[in-house]
């Protein structure tokens, strides 16, 4: 490498210069960043003075309500979801008989409830994944979730799940799958203690898995389990830290008669310090030492002292406010390394503790020491008169408390410091939740933390809020009440940036403005660089007003010097504008003379007299954040490089540097920032590229490499960049032969080193060259060559046991391998979908090169086909199990099933994939097995298929039983029947549903409710349809149905619904009209007719006719519609004269009662006319009988009349009969 000269190293200097400017700017911000007040400091405490108090002044809780600015509306919480209680919990609350609780694990994500002497656990954020356990005869009166210890149990015992009675501690293993998936209960207990008699009444643990237990007679109990039994004692023991090493030899009596017992209600764990804290139910408030595995008490406080030296601090108030207490919080070690714990009373004041030496906050516990005394809002002068009463139960953690408070209304008070970061004095935000119903349980969603920040010092605590709110996702907490789980987040700075972005639509506002000045400028536009760099399009136009906003206010220029602020002076003037959830508070800001100092960072004078933009500042800022958790880390670590052995005469510059590399074990990330050197594996790889960039042979640097750094450069690194050296000489061939060959020899290579090479790059290589078998072997030949013992077939074969570890691995192994080939496949899927045909890769720009042989242009996806089929026929089932998960992923469950490969159907009995099953088994002609699978889905108790579907399966299965290929056994048609009968009585079920679903203002909405959910989760029997929906909802016509499917005779009752349906027919009828009310009744019974009309029982024409001709008499309208009804229902005209015949004559008082005696007289002589002007009857026999049979109904009619007293009605009626006679005797 030749030398630089002077001209070409100058801006190399200046750019060197540059970067150490920036780094100098970037260490100036984060010791800024850094220079924020601790607790105790913000609590103005020292050792002299005593305890301190708050909670008086107006501005410890600044009121947002009287801003001028419309930012008023924003809240420290948002909701983000309300999810019921699952069904299915929800119906075990009525079986209580003696207790019941309900609360929360969110480690695991679930919430649980016990009812009597069972436990229910369900997933809090989407209702599902219910267990439960029903294993103990006694009541639980408490529950613990546990991470064990390490090395003690099976690996799939991720959780114990701890349940005490009055009787006995009994601990159960929880499963949860690494993959994801539903949660189980191991069925039976690990461990069984005895209680002896003395109820827990409350459950902790640690860290490190060890399990307390608080007793309700105030001892406090250790479960000490192990692995294995040992000559001292058993696996699992309960351990009384509360008892002395003497305490056998007093009698239990006397130890009752000489104490007074108080039921532990709470137990706190610091694990940062090993400090475990207890309250009682009287107010007594405990300190353990836990450290070194044991367990030793510090001291006790009992309430009544606490408010005696609470009352000397705050002289003010009465004592009241500071009893009872209700709750205790440890504080950890990363928010504050003087204070130990804060413990809140029903008014919600808090009191602050420290259990050790102010001096020497890192050694052990010594005693309780009251520090602080915090009051709640609504204490100061112009406060409100609003304030927490009541308060049921309280959390704290990191500068934010949550109180439930009972009473008239539920609701949740939020308090949070995180608005005020870098103030001299401790000052809140406030915010108040109503809640729909009293709060059985309240915890935080507390997920790992991807990033550490190193601390910049031992003496303080993790930085606030908003240096960590870019990444830090928003703190979520979860109510638990009767009705649901209530997911609350707390807004961050830049949640509510994007809130008003979102609202006013753009930047350009008074309340954008207004946030900027509340915040402080640079403050902002760091906020403002947190949106303004997302990457989701779906963020893009946030992302556009936040880079607007950020030029738009960012532009004021910032002094540079600042003068001096003590940060322990007097309370300073309060500004006007302190009235936002993250206001500007200048006066108070103790991070601005270190921000400006010049001297702290040993800058210029001159550089620090510089005025810098808000934006310039904000910029900084935002990286001084990003890079601050490895700013300062050192980047190699000793041990692994302190064996190169990198020889330094190497010809070029650039192997020096490799050579090098032991410099960078003292080097910080800081200084690899700022130098810009590379990694020596990185250089290799671009030193590589290099040569294959200039087309040249890899074979004299792979040598040397060799040589000189074999550790970093190894025998199949050499190989690989052979391979490499060929495929670029494939990409350039346009000899489809010469191509081949080319690519068939690095494949050999490959395999040569397989698995011992970059598997992924080398199969990119491939899939660029459209050489696609060479991925399958090879990806073939480096699950053979990591499994030779094929222990991976084995263990898929056996159903993949727990016990079977080297299977595991193996199958692991090989999974990993054919990810590649699956990403090969969706390779080529994508490219069926975006562009059919396979294109070709051109060796170089220009127009398309041409070939004396042109190739034919194959489609994608007939390709991706051949190659799934040569897959297939591989014999390695763990790639078929591959494919077959990628091709169900995808959705090609056609293809999937039309390839039909014999390992498909375990994998799909594996996966528990019935709906694919099916097609499966149809596709391969075995039809009973198909409809047998399809049964069972139909059959499937659960609101997850709806009742549609369960008669599509049914009709699916009788339609596979009627194939030809199903075959003649005895006991396939008993099945095929038993299928037909479930269709049938499956649709009147889905005609029932129809009806309620549709006529749901007919039906209270409780039942409708439990119809659907019911009619939609399984499949009822005939009986049950009638017994629990048709007979009590009066639905008359699915009555009729099911009596006409079940071929239940009983005239009465039929009779009894017809009625019915007419009645209601002619109720539900709107129109005017009598005419038109009979036409709607007459096309109600066709429709009826037409289904049951072979079914002589279940339609009653003799019954039906007189009903239905009473009705006709009753509405005054003609029979017409009634003959021509039942004509066309195919009823014979002989049959109604019949039935009209019988009728005259018969109880004539009845057609009196409904307003027309001789209505029955009119209907026949209407039912003779008809036939009389509508004869089609051709036989000349048959036609000679019905009007032998009219003549007959005429007479019966004339003679019926004549028994009448005479009237100018009957005058009429008897000529228009004796002009029917006549045209029938001419007839």
């Amino acid at each position: 490498m030749r030398n630089m000269t002077l001209t070409e190293m100058e801006p190399l200097k200046m750019h060197l210069d540059s970067l150490e400017m920036a780094g100098k700017m970037v260490d100036k911000h984060i010791i800024a960043d850094s220079n924020f007040p601790s607790l105790i400091n913000l609590m103005r405490y020292n050792v002299q003075g005593g305890p301190t108090v708050s909670g008086l002044d107006d501005h410890d809780y600044p009121n947002l309500n009287g801003a001028s600015m419309t930012l008023t509306n924003i809240n420290q919480m948002k909701m983000l979801n309300k999810i019921p209680l699952p069904s299915e919990v929800m119906e075990h609350f009525g079986h209580m008989q003696c207790h019941c609780m309900m609360g929360l694990f969110t480690e695991i994500s679930k919430a649980w409830l016990t009812i009597d002497s069972d436990i229910y656990l369900w997933s809090y954020e989407n209702e599902s994944d219910v267990a439960y356990f029903d294993g103990l005869n006694e009541t639980i009166i408490s529950v613990g979730l546990v991470k064990p210890k390490a090395g003690i149990f099976q690996s799939y015992v991720k959780y114990l799940l701890i349940l005490t009675t009055t009787v006995e501690i009994t601990i159960l293993g929880v499963t949860i799958p690494d993959a994801g998936g539903e949660m189980q209960l191991v069925p039976e207990p690990i461990f069984t203690v005895t209680t002896d008699g003395i109820g827990i009444t409350t459950i902790a643990n640690t860290n490190s898995g060890r399990i307390f237990l608080g007793g309700r007679n105030g001892s406090l109990f250790e479960i000490y389990y192990q692995a294995e039994s040992s000559w001292f004692g058993k696996r699992c023991k309960k351990v009384n830290h509360s008892e002395g090493p003497l305490s056998f030899l007093v009698p239990s009596f006397v130890t009752m008669a000489l104490s007074e017992e108080e039921a532990i209600i709470q137990i706190s764990v610091d694990d940062s310090r090993n400090i475990l804290y207890t309250l009682g139910d009287r107010g007594t408030i405990t300190v353990w030492d836990i450290d070194n595995g044991g367990a030793s008490k510090i001291t006790s406080l009992s309430q009544a002292s606490l408010v005696q030296n609470t009352v000397h601090v705050v002289k003010t108030l009465d004592s009241n406010n500071f009893r009872p207490l209700v709750s205790i919080s440890a504080i950890m070690e990363s928010e504050s390394i003087h204070l130990n714990l804060v413990v809140v009373a029903a008014t919600g004041t808090r009191f602050y503790f420290s259990c050790t030496s102010i001096s020497n906050p890192s050694s052990r516990p010594q005693g309780l020491q009251l520090i602080h005394v915090r009051l709640p809002p609504g204490y100061a002068a112009n406060a409100p008169v609003m304030r927490p009463r009541k308060v049921q139960m309280a959390y704290y953690r990191k500068g934010t408390l949550f109180l439930v408070c009972g009473g008239d209304t539920e609701t949740a008070w939020c308090l949070s410091n995180d608005a005020y970061p870098f103030t001299n004095y401790l000052a809140e935000t406030q915010s108040i939740l109503p809640l729909d119903s009293p709060a059985w349980a309240m915890e935080e969603i507390i997920r790992d933390s991807a990033i550490h920040i190193e601390k910049q010092s031992s003496a303080q605590g993790e930085p606030p809020l908003l240096v960590r709110q870019h990444m830090e996702p928003p703190r979520k907490f979860i109510f638990l009440t009767a009705q649901g789980a209530i997911i609350l987040m707390q807004v961050r700075p830049v949640d509510i940036l994007k809130q008003v972005l979102l609202e006013q639509r753009g930047p350009d506002t008074e309340v954008v403005r207004a946030y900027f000045q509340t915040q402080s400028l640079e403050q902002a536009c760091a906020t403002c660089l947190i949106l303004a760099t997302l990457e989701s399009s779906q963020n893009a136009q946030l992302s556009e007003w936040a880079t607007r906003a950020f030029f738009l206010y960012g532009g004021q220029r910032i002094t540079g010097i600042c003068p001096p602020i003590d940060m322990h002076s007097g309370f300073p003037t309060i500004p006007a504008d302190l009235r936002t959830s993250t206001p500007r508070v200048p006066t108070f800001d103790s991070r601005v003379q270190s921000f400006r100092s010049p001297t702290q960072m040993g800058l210029t004078t001159d550089i620090s007299l510089q005025h810098f933009s808000a934006k310039h500042s904000g910029l900084y800022l935002y990286v001084g954040r990003i890079l601050r958790p490895i700013w300062n880390v050192r980047c190699i670590k000793q041990e692994t490089i302190s064996n190169k052995n990198v020889v330094s005469n190497f010809r070029e510059k650039l192997f020096y540097v490799i050579d090098q590399i032991t410099q960078f074990s003292t080097a910080t990330f800081r200084d690899l920032i700022l130098i810009g050197h590379e990694i020596s594996s990185l250089l290799i790889v671009h030193l590589i590229d290099s040569y294959l960039g200039d087309n040249a042979s890899v074979d004299s640097v792979s040598a040397k490499l060799r040589e000189i750094c074999p550790n970093l450069y190894r025998t199949e690194d050499a190989v690989c960049s052979k391979a490499n050296e060929i495929l670029l000489k494939a990409k350039g061939c346009t000899n489809p032969e010469d191509k081949e060959c080319y690519l068939q020899s690095a494949l050999m290579l490959c395999k040569e080193v397989a698995p011992r090479l970059n598997l992924n790059a080398v199969c990119q290589q491939f899939v660029a060259c459209q050489f696609y078998t060479g991925v399958l072997e090879l990806c073939i030949c480096c699950a053979e060559r990591i499994d030779s013992n094929n222990a991976a077939s084995h263990y898929y074969k056996n159903n993949e046991p727990i016990e079977d570890q080297e299977g595991n691995l193996a199958f692991t192994k090989r999974s990993e391998i054919y990810k590649e080939f699956t990403t090969m496949l969706d390779h080529l899927y994508h490219q069926s979908i975006s562009n059919p045909l396979t294109p070709t890769i051109p060796s170089k720009p220009g127009p398309p090169l041409q070939t004396a042989s042109t190739a034919v242009v194959i489609p994608a996806k007939e390709i991706l086909h051949e190659i799934i089929d040569d897959a297939l026929h591989a014999p390695c089932e763990t790639l078929h199990s591959s494919i077959y998960t990628w091709m169900v992923d995808r959705g090609l469950h056609g293809e999937l099933v039309a390839f039909a490969a014999p390992s498909l159907e375990t994998y799909l009995n594996r996966v528990n994939a019935p709906e694919l099953l099916w097609q499966f088994y149809e596709r391969n002609k075995n039809h009973a097995a198909a409809a047998k699978i399809l049964d069972s889905l139909a059959t499937k108790v659960g609101a997850e298929i709806s009742l549609s579907k369960r008669v599509e399966y049914l009709a699916r299965a009788v339609v596979c039983m009627r194939s030809d290929q199903t075959g003649y056994a005895p006991y396939l048609g008993i099945f095929l029947r038993e299928l037909e009968d479930k269709l049938e009585v499956a649709r009147m079920q889905q005609q029932i549903l129809e009806i309620i679903s549709n006529q749901q203002n007919l039906f209270d909405s409780m039942i409708v409710t439990d119809a659907k959910l019911r009619l939609n989760s399984s499949l009822l029997d005939i009986t049950q349809l009638y017994e629990e929906y048709a007979e009590p909802l009066q639905l008359w016509e699915c009555k009729l149905a099911i009596i006409h499917c079940s071929g239940h005779q009983d005239d009465m009752l039929i009779k009894g619904i017809w009625t019915n349906i007419i009645d209601n027919e002619l109720e539900n009828a709107t129109e005017p009209s009598n005419e038109d009310k009979i036409t709607i009744l007459m096309c109600k019974i066709k429709v009826l007719g037409q289904e049951y009309i072979g079914s002589p029982h279940c339609f009653p024409i003799d019954f039906l006719v007189k009903q239905l001709e009473m009705k006709a008499c009753k509405y005054k309208v003609t029979n017409t519609s009634i003959i021509t009804s039942f004509l066309e229902l195919g009823v014979a005209m002989e049959d109604l004269l019949d039935i009209y015949d019988k009728m005259i004559g018969k109880n004539t008082r009845i057609w009196l009662n409904e307003g027309n005696e001789f209505h029955l007289i009119e209907s026949t002589a209407n039912l003779v006319n008809h036939f009389i002007k509508n004869m089609t009857v051709t036989n000349n026999f048959v036609r000679r009988k019905i009007i032998t049979k009219c003549q007959d109904v005429i007479s019966k009619c004339l003679t019926t009349l004549f028994s009448k007293p005479n009237g100018g009605e009957l005058e009429r009626e008897i000529t228009n009969l004796r002009s029917i006679q006549s045209i029938l005797n001419r007839m």
